[in-house]
């Protein structure tokens, strides 16, 4: 009877905890998301703009929403006509493109790419980053159209998606354009994404650029000439990324440059760094300097396979 009085005892304990999760967990969750978004919106361009962000949250009626809720919201806004809705709404897809499904990941950029024709520069710009960072090939013949760009700022982005996009083309329109640009951050831009495509002619520019006290510049610099082969350049990049500071993005794609010309992966989660803490992402850069130190003397150079390869 003690025994049977335990039992049922301990069956309502779990049927009061399944009851709670049942009611609370997915709002708390959703919570979560909410605060996530609400952050990384004030810490994007629209930063300072507290009242912008409290009126998209507002204008919505999600309540406690998820990062597809925000998404689907985001895709009807981009249509609306008004200007300071479409920025708003791209700047929440710069968000949660990266944590929706893969089939709403398409259509974020399918709805994103027409907003490249848009005349506001802030449009363009903004559009360009997401489609950029969404890794879809689709958005690169767009994208390559706005090469052609005098707007402020938008040619110069839309270099900067091509190094992620990584045209696996010819190089010779680049390397035209890049002869003839005047624009000196536009033309270090394109000796960057010439460099990462395996073409060389800009390799003097970003040697220029490797050693800048301006961390951009010197750390994409130095992708490019991993890229290219240049060995004894792989130490001074990991150097511009070893810090508490170093922005998350800098650290994900000197990474990815490494993991892509060596093989090696020490399980950086490129799908979600800015999850990551600076503690977490340190850790993987140190055992990236360790791995350098142990290898540095093994390594050379295939032009054909664009790899470094171990020499035993």
């Amino acid at each position: 009877m003690k025994n049977k009085k335990l039992f049922c005892g301990f069956i309502i304990i779990i049927i009061v905890i399944a009851v709670f999760l049942f009611i609370f967990w997915k709002p708390l969750k959703e919570k979560s998301e909410e605060e996530y978004l609400y952050d990384r919106l004030k810490k994007s361009g629209l930063s300072g703009k507290k009242e912008i962000i409290d009126k998209f949250f507002k204008t919505t009626k999600l309540g406690n929403g998820s990062m597809e809720k925000y998404s689907k919201w985001a895709i009807i806004e981009l249509k609306t006509g008004d200007q300071e809705t479409e920025i708003l709404a791209l700047k929440v897809l710069a968000v949660t493109h990266r944590f929706v499904p893969p089939a709403l990941e398409q259509s974020i950029v399918d709805n994103v790419i027409p907003m490249l024709k848009s005349e506001n520069p802030k449009i363009q710009r903004s559009a360009v980053t997401i489609l950029g960072y969404s890794g879809n090939r689709k958005s690169i013949p767009p994208i390559m159209n706005l090469l052609e760009s005098e707007a402020e700022g938008v040619k110069g982005i839309a270099i900067m998606a091509l190094w992620r996009l990584e045209p696996e083309q010819d190089s010779s329109r680049i390397l035209q354009m890049y002869k003839k640009e005047k624009n000196d951050f536009d033309k270090w831009a394109y000796a960057v994404l010439l460099g990462m495509m395996g073409n060389p002619t800009g390799q003097e520019i970003l040697f220029e650029h490797l050693g800048n006290e301006d961390d951009f510049h010197g750390v994409y610099s130095g992708i490019a000439l991993i890229k290219l082969g240049n060995l004894s350049v792989i130490p001074i990049t990991l150097k511009l990324i070893d810090e508490y500071e170093t922005p998350w993005f800098y650290q994900e794609d000197a990474l990815a440059a490494l993991r892509e010309v060596t093989g090696v992966s020490f399980n950086f989660d490129k799908d979600e760094p800015i999850d990551d803490p600076p503690e977490v992402r340190l850790k993987v850069v140190k055992n990236w300097i360790n791995w350098w130190e142990e290898n540095k003397d093994k390594l050379i150079w295939n032009p054909k396979k664009r790899k470094y390869i171990s020499v035993r």
